[in-house]
């Protein structure tokens, strides 16, 4: 690469030498003045000075996108487990103690992953009304209404087994939503 440059700044000076002979009318009279170099020297800092700050910004801005996208992948994987546990209520039995348990952890599980998220978007200073939160937020409520209504604690009817898989189906395109506007913004 090195040895590239070296070429390329070979082939430009050559071609300079070339073309100051051939067309003496195009190049500047070689006279500096002092206010001219000022000039590019305030221009080269504050060229640098605009640098150095859009890159701490946007160093800064995509480190918060980066820790929000976390905690949506937190609470994908929290909804996933409830997703998981949700699945033991399809057989034709009741659910046990313990799949009981099971789906109150991970439900709790989800909404504490989502209030996290939630106060990621506060912390870095994002109205989680522009990002559509709430649609979140109300597609979980379905979800745990769905998995805990009537027959709680099972067995499920097919219509509860088809709520529960279409609320399940609401809130993974939620957090989908949510991730792009995350990475979007």
């Amino acid at each position: 690469m090195k040895g590239f440059l070296l070429g390329l700044v070979f082939l430009a000076g050559v071609l300079i030498g070339y073309l100051i002979p051939v067309f003496p009318h195009l190049f500047v009279n070689p006279s500096v003045d002092f206010g001219e170099v000022l000039n590019a020297i305030v221009l080269l800092l504050v060229a640098i000075g605009i640098n150095y700050v859009y890159t701490e910004q946007s160093g800064a801005k995509r480190s918060d996108t980066e820790l929000l996208l976390y905690t949506v992948r937190d609470a994908r994987s929290a909804f996933d487990a409830l997703r998981l546990a949700a699945l033991a209520c399809e057989r034709n039995q009741g659910l046990t103690n313990e799949e009981q348990l099971e789906i109150v952890v991970a439900k709790r599980e989800l909404f504490n992953s989502i209030e996290s998220i939630e106060q990621g978007l506060m912390q870095c200073r994002i109205k989680s009304q522009d990002m559509g939160f709430q649609r979140l937020k109300d597609a979980c409520l379905l979800l745990m209404d769905a998995l805990t209504d009537s027959p709680y604690p099972g067995p499920y009817d097919n219509a509860s087994l088809s709520a529960i898989g279409r609320y399940s189906k609401l809130v993974r395109n939620e957090l989908n939503r949510v991730a792009f506007a995350i990475n979007h913004r």
